[in-house]
């Protein structure tokens, strides 16, 4: 997915402050979805990881916009946030789409202002990646 960088010398994507909410509105839209399985499922366990994923994933994007907005010294625009709502209700499905959503969007990260949000993208990443195996085994 194209989290509209900008260029830098060669081609290497740039992430910029829009990336990232981009990124931001792709994890509220899936836990928005996770939320509704949750309140839909018979499955306890799936009840359970769907809430911890939730959990997780409102954590982390509440974290990288505050850092965003702090390393920007800027506050966030009334109406950036319009969450990306996936169609799957299936969740391994839609946690390995947010996973690789991460991954492309930490790839680049490193190269930017927003370098020391790395760190906090890869516990996202690992988290996810848990939640993955814990979702193939419920």
């Amino acid at each position: 997915m194209d989290f509209g960088y900008d260029k830098i010398s060669e081609g290497t994507p740039l992430v910029t402050k829009g990336s990232i909410i981009q990124f931001s509105n792709e994890m509220c839209g899936t836990s928005l979805k996770l939320k509704e399985i949750h309140l839909h499922t018979t499955n306890q366990s799936e009840h359970q990881l769907t809430d911890n994923c939730t959990w997780t994933i409102n954590s982390t994007y509440d974290r990288l916009l505050e850092g965003m907005l702090g390393i920007t010294d800027s506050k966030l625009e009334f109406n950036s946030i319009k969450p990306i709502i996936p169609e799957s209700a299936d969740v391994v499905e839609l946690l390995k789409n947010l996973k690789k959503k991460a991954d492309n969007l930490n790839e680049y990260i490193c190269h930017s202002e927003f370098a020391q949000l790395e760190n906090l993208l890869d516990e996202f990443i690992d988290s996810l990646n848990k939640y993955i195996y814990l979702a193939r085994n419920s």
